[in-house]
């Protein structure tokens, strides 16, 4: 959601929100992490052949979201890739997921190295990143394979070896890949076969 802003200022003018109007918590610079990362994304989006489009910091068509790379398919699919950097909260997450659910946009999380990933993301049935700058590269959470039961093979045989994305309650396993092992389609970031 967009917030006003005034000008304001006798000595030196300025904008700033209005009394009660700035955004939850305030403003925070962005981090270097974070400016490194959405070009990344970016660059490597770009170079995807069935993208249509990639664009930076870009609002949702309702302007309550702002994506950090928003990207469209070939096919008209839209895809939000984030770069978040530290952990952030259930509600907080639900909030930008559902967000992004409602514009008809798949929302994509690249996380930090070593920041712990919310299993909210799981439950929601939403792949979970983590971005390497350094070699150009993205590990993926995989959840453990699930032990058979009496009748495992009515259920979803994908479940019996390690699966993206996890489940709620899954052991997480981490594969890596280069990042030009992986491109995009409608559900997200797919990985190319070996």
């Amino acid at each position: 959601m967009d917030t006003p802003v005034e000008v304001r200022g006798l000595v030196r003018p300025h904008f700033a929100h209005p009394a009660g109007m700035a955004p939850p918590g305030g403003h925070s610079r962005e981090t270097v992490w974070h400016i490194n990362a959405k070009h990344r994304l970016a660059r490597w989006a770009a170079g995807q052949p069935n993208v249509a489009r990639v664009r930076m910091e870009q609002w949702t068509e309702e302007r309550n979201r702002r994506a950090d790379v928003d990207v469209v398919l070939d096919g008209g699919a839209a895809l939000a890739l984030e770069a978040q950097r530290d952990l952030i909260t259930d509600e907080l997450w639900q909030s930008r997921h559902r967000d992004y659910a409602a514009a008809e946009v798949r929302d994509v999380w690249f996380m930090r190295p070593d920041t712990r990933i919310p299993h909210v993301l799981f439950a929601e049935g939403t792949p979970a990143w983590a971005l390497y700058h350094r070699d150009e590269s993205a590990e993926a959470r995989l959840g453990e394979p699930h032990k058979r039961g009496l009748r495992w093979w009515a259920e979803d045989l994908r479940l019996f070896g390690p699966h993206h994305p996890p489940c709620a309650r899954d052991a997480i396993v981490c594969e890596r890949f280069a990042l030009a092992e992986l491109g995009l389609d409608a559900g997200g970031v797919t990985s190319r076969p070996r």
